[in-house]
């Protein structure tokens, strides 16, 4: 643990020329090239309620954005579900009087991650001022090359730095004697929080996609009636960029760490660690990267649509292989499409436990 008068910096790599577009790299949904390694800020999670007559204009709606959509049984509060992909994007029909009249849009970080910022943002307009209520928006920063990060955060808790919030709890996590996931969680979810909860995170550890403290994720979770004026203020903002440093602001500060000096948060000056970290992080607009296809990127794809594959191809009597090869008559034998065959052949013994849902139209 650091001196109490001395805070520790994250540690951040020397600074390099930015990467021009042909030299970005990274994570598929993310792309770097910002003075501080830093990406965000990113929308990584969407829920909203409202009245269950909505639901043929939201089912238009999503399906402008997202194709066919998919329905099924889900667990829960909620019993039915218009599926996007494999995550529930739009749930209704619940169990208690209470929900029976509601409705649920659920867009998750695999449903957002494969969506361009401004697409984001007029999809939540549409879905807000239609009369929907949002209950939870997730807004997160990716940080590269901050190595000590979560150690810091950590000892400035110790320090008594921390304000704004008054728990926090560690996570270290391994499966198989192989680590899974390290970060701290600060503060309280649920009705008698805050509305504000923060994770900061090893995400590259978390999605097995980047060595351990390579890539860390800052991310604020708006709840409730905060969520919803978060909302609606970065929806009023005049234009993207201003709309993006506002939530990047809100991000930063839904907690906050003060040099422990005085009683009187107005006369405690930000810790000098902290300032250093808003200040290196610029908004910067995250364009999705294209990566060359993998066999288990396939074989994930694959299975959010194995539904509707399964409806077609019993309609016209056909194997998943055999309408594979049916759909790819005429063309050139690609390499993407031997792929996808490997994959069906894997996947076409498991279909019946893959999903019990029927294709809908939106």
């Amino acid at each position: 643990m650091a001196h109490p008068d001395t805070p520790e910096t994250p540690t951040q790599e020397a600074a390099q020329p930015r990467a021009s577009a042909s030299e970005i790299t990274g994570p598929p949904s993310v792309s770097r090239g910002t003075k501080s390694h830093a990406n965000g800020p990113i929308v990584d999670w969407v829920s909203m309620t409202g009245p269950r007559h909505l639901l043929p204009k939201i089912m238009d709606l999503l399906a402008n954005y997202f194709g066919e959509l998919t329905e099924g049984s889900v667990g829960g509060k909620y019993r039915r579900a218009y599926r996007i992909g494999d995550a529930s994007g739009v749930m209704y029909d619940g169990g208690p009087k209470n929900l029976r009249d509601r409705l649920k849009v659920q867009l998750t970080g695999a449903i957002l991650g494969e969506m361009e910022p401004q697409a984001i943002r007029q999809l939540c307009h549409e879905l807000y001022f239609m009369g929907m209520k949002v209950t939870r928006l997730d807004v997160a920063i990716d940080l590269y090359k901050f190595s000590d990060l979560i150690k810091s955060v950590l000892d400035a808790i110790e320090r008594g730095e921390l304000v704004h919030a008054q728990k926090h709890k560690l996570v270290d996590e391994s499966l198989k004697q192989v680590p899974c996931g390290s970060g701290v969680f600060i503060g309280s979810r649920g009705p008698k929080g805050s509305g504000r909860y923060v994770r900061v995170y090893d995400k590259g550890l978390e999605s097995r996609s980047a060595p351990p403290r390579e890539w860390v994720r800052w991310e604020a979770e708006f709840a409730f009636t905060v969520g919803d004026d978060v909302m609606r203020d970065w929806l009023l903002s005049a234009d993207y960029p201003a709309a993006a440093k506002f939530l990047l602001a809100r991000c930063w500060g839904a907690i906050d760490f003060r040099q422990p000096a005085s009683r009187q948060l107005s006369r405690r000056a930000r810790s000098s660690w902290f300032e250093s970290l808003v200040n290196s992080v610029e908004p910067v607009l995250i364009r999705k990267l294209r990566v060359r296809s993998t066999l288990e990127g396939q074989k994930a794809w694959i299975r959010s649509i194995l539904p509707k594959l399964e409806l077609s191809s019993r309609e016209l009597g056909l194997s998943l292989v055999q309408l594979l090869d049916h759909l790819g008559e005429g063309r050139p034998q690609a390499d993407h499409r031997a792929l996808n065959t490997d994959v069906f052949r894997q996947l076409e013994a498991e279909l019946a436990e893959v999903s019990p849902f029927q294709a809908v139209s939106g």
